[in-house]
C-alpha cells in the first residue's frame, strides 16, 4: 500500500493539536532559539509580534511530533484492518548519491 492510496491528493488530514503556553515557549526558546520575543514576555510586547511568540523551530518540532504520532496510529489501524501500511522513511532525496 502507498500513502497516495490512503487519501486523495491535497486532502487535509487532521493530525492532532498542540498547546503552546508561555512556560513551554520560554523553556524551548531558552535552549534552542533565545530571541527576546521568545524568552521575555515583557520585552516581547515591543516587538513586531506584540507579545511572546513561539519559535518557528518549536512549531516545527511540535508539528513533526504530531505527524509521527498520527502515522504510527494509522499504521496500527491499517494492520488491524488487515492491510500492510505504507513504508515510510527518509526523504527520497537522501537516497541520491554521487555515484
Amino acid at each position: 500500500m502507498r500513502v497516495r492510496d490512503l487519501m486523495p491528493l491535497n486532502a487535509p488530514v487532521a493530525i492532532g493539536s498542540y498547546h503552546f503556553d508561555a512556560e513551554g515557549i520560554i523553556a524551548f526558546a531558552s535552549k534552542y532559539d533565545p530571541h527576546f520575543f521568545h524568552v521575555d514576555a515583557e520585552k516581547a510586547k515591543d516587538s513586531l509580534f506584540g507579545g511572546l511568540c513561539a519559535s518557528g523551530w518549536h512549531v516545527a518540532a511540535a508539528a513533526m511530533k504530531l505527524n509521527v504520532a498520527h502515522n504510527q496510529k494509522e499504521a496500527l489501524r491499517l494492520k488491524a484492518e488487515g492491510h500492510e501500511p505504507p513504508k515510510l522513511g527518509p526523504s527520497p532525496a537522501s537516497a541520491i548519491s554521487d555515484g
